[in-house]
């Protein structure tokens, strides 16, 4: 009795990780964090990509002293693929460059950004990590990075314009799925809790959890 033919199917490769790493204000040393992630992530072994999401005003290519010859500015124009554009450090970070001093990337439509983002997932190379260093604020495309992403590193220092402007914006980006309350009365406690120091901040941001709103969370 003839035996039936088995087919063995590959699994499907694992989600990437996407990291966003954002804040409130400039100038807190979030586009080094971002860096230093990523590189550590690389070195750990994990196939690690950082896009520099400060579409209009990048400077992450700068701080790792590269000169690329294409950003993510031609790609938006369809002059180049995404693959095209991407360089790689020593550590062994790849790296997507953007465009800086071009307002018509820092005005780019949801669609267009939606665009980018989706083209992630159809690079030739696997990847286990992608770390999106956010421009600083509220804009749209800030917090459609931090929507997209599974987790949402927020950097701030300890001074009164960082804590104000960070508090801005965990509390604006609820409003839209940015980030995550764990109760409707934790929500109503945030405008109460008005930071005046670091300590009253990481209180705040302890009861907030990136990702929106889903199934078995408590609202009361």
């Amino acid at each position: 009795m003839p035996q039936p033919e088995l087919r063995v199917q590959a699994l499907p490769p694992p989600p990437v990780q996407v990291i966003a790493v954002t804040g409130g204000k400039g100038g807190t040393g979030k586009t080094s964090v971002a860096i230093n992630l990523a590189t550590a992530l690389a070195q750990a072994g994990r196939r690690t990509m950082l896009l520099d999401g400060d579409l209009g005003l990048a400077n992450v290519d700068v701080l790792l002293g590269l000169t690329p010859r294409c950003t993510l500015e031609h790609v938006v124009r369809g002059e180049r693929r995404l693959e095209e554009v991407i360089v790689q450090t020593g550590a062994g970070v790849r790296v997507v460059p953007s465009a800086s001093g071009v307002a018509r990337m820092a005005a780019l439509s949801s669609g267009e950004q939606a665009g980018i983002i989706r083209a992630f997932g159809s690079l030739p190379e696997p990847l286990d990590v992608l770390v999106v260093d956010t421009a600083a604020g509220i804009s749209a495309a800030v917090l459609q990075f931090c929507e997209s992403a599974q987790q949402v590193l927020v950097v701030l220092r300890d001074e009164p314009a960082s804590l104000t402007d960070t508090y801005a914006m965990i509390t604006r980006s609820e409003t839209i799925g940015g980030f995550q309350i764990e109760s409707r009365a934790q929500m109503s406690m945030l405008p109460r809790l008005m930071p005046k120091d670091y300590y009253d901040l990481c209180i705040q941001i302890s009861i907030v959890r990136p990702g929106r709103i889903t199934g078995g969370m408590v609202h009361p």
